[in-house]
């Protein structure tokens, strides 16, 4: 039992490594979420995008180029995915994308740690989570999301890359954006950084960006 508890003064303390400070750390989970149709898909793209050419981010700092797992079962690699990364000049031999049928069960995690293992990426998308958990998983239910998370961060942990799945809201909107997003509330107790793509509310044309949950840093601006 002893075994189990450790002194913190052997702990080794560690900081924080960034994809985009202060929006998308390493090694650790953020959540993309919004309603449909807002531009979740499309972020996620543009930063695919970015990481495989090596781009600007909007805070000016600049990325090496790097490598990017892309797991989508919205957009069509052919129609869609490749089209925009190609078009905001991504690097389309630095970003793999899934096209075979696996999830996030017990064979899907070894599939993918393998891949990371092999690939090295510093990112990777899940464009929606809902999509590759089991369907036996109870998606509003804690105790059963959360192994999901933990393996899925672990991954993330051991391969040195940012995780950053995309999740809907619901259809009833909570008062607080903490609660409105699809699933358990585990979700976003898990994650360490959560950002929420939705319209603008006086320009219906325009999207802005929020950063609506930070642990680990200041929240950062809003972005249109």
């Amino acid at each position: 039992m002893d075994s189990e508890f450790t002194l913190l003064s052997k702990v080794e303390r560690k900081e924080v490594k960034w994809l985009w400070e202060p929006f998308i750390p390493i090694g650790m989970m953020t959540i993309l979420e919004g309603d449909p149709d807002v531009g979740k898909s499309y972020l996620a793209m543009h930063l695919a995008s970015l990481v495989s050419q090596g781009g600007t981010l909007p805070n000016g700092s600049r990325l090496k180029p790097g490598k990017v797992l892309y797991f989508s079962q919205e957009d069509d690699p052919s129609y869609t995915i490749r089209p925009r990364v190609e078009d905001m000049g991504g690097d389309l031999n630095r970003v793999k994308v899934h096209t075979g049928d696996s999830i996030f069960d017990e064979a899907g995690m070894s599939v993918l740690r393998r891949e990371v293992r092999r690939w090295k990426p510093d990112l990777i998308i899940v464009d929606p989570l809902v999509a590759y958990v089991d369907a036996s998983t109870d998606f509003y239910k804690s105790n059963e999301v959360r192994p999901v998370l933990r393996a899925l961060t672990q991954i993330a942990e051991k391969g040195n890359c940012a995780l950053l799945p995309i999740r809907h809201l619901v259809k009833a909107k909570a008062t607080k954006a903490l609660y409105q997003g699809g699933g358990s509330m585990d979700f976003i107790a898990f994650v360490r950084s959560a950002l929420r793509v939705a319209q603008h509310p006086e320009e219906p044309d325009r999207r802005v960006l929020v950063h609506f949950k930070h642990n680990l840093s200041e929240r950062g601006d809003s972005m249109m």
